[in-house]
C-alpha cells in the first residue's frame, strides 16, 4: 500500500501539470497538499480505496492525455483541411480507451465510483475539439 500511495501522489502531480498548462508550482502544492491530507492518511491502509484511487487517477490522466494527444500540430497543410490525421485519432482513442478501462476497474474495486463516470465523461468531451 505503501507504493500505491507514492504512485498516488505522483499521478496527481502529473493530473495537476497538466490541468494547469504544464505549471509545476501548481503541481507540486496540489501534490504536497494531497500527501499532507488527513483524509488520506485513512486512505492509506489496507482498504480497497487505495486501490480504487489508484485507478481513478489513471483514468484522469487518461482522459486528460486524450486533450494532450489532440493538441500536437499538423504540418501537412492538406490534412489542417480535415482537422486530425490518423495518427492523432489512433492516439486519443487509445487515451479514451484506456481510461475507460481504468474506470471500469476502479468500479470493479468498489461500486461507488460509478459516480465517477460523469467526471471522466466530461473531461473526454470537453478535450474533443471537433463540433
Amino acid at each position: 500500500m505503501g507504493l500505491l500511495v507514492v504512485i498516488d501522489t505522483f499521478l496527481v502531480y502529473k493530473i495537476a501539470e497538466l490541468r494547469y498548462n504544464n505549471n509545476r508550482t501548481a503541481a507540486l502544492i496540489a501534490s504536497i497538499l494531497f500527501a499532507v491530507t488527513p483524509f488520506t492518511w485513512i486512505i492509506r491502509r489496507v482498504w480497497l480505496e487505495s486501490i480504487q484511487l489508484f485507478f481513478l487517477l489513471c483514468s484522469i490522466l487518461s482522459a486528460l492525455y486524450s486533450k494532450k494527444s489532440l493538441s500536437y500540430e499538423i504540418e501537412d497543410k492538406s490534412e489542417k483541411k480535415h482537422g486530425k490525421n490518423k495518427d492523432q485519432n489512433k492516439r486519443y482513442n487509445l487515451f479514451v480507451l484506456l481510461s475507460g478501462i481504468f474506470v471500469g476497474l476502479a468500479i470493479f474495486t468498489k461500486i461507488p465510483v460509478f459516480t465517477m463516470i460523469l467526471l471522466v465523461g466530461f473531461l473526454i468531451h470537453t478535450n474533443n475539439n471537433s463540433n
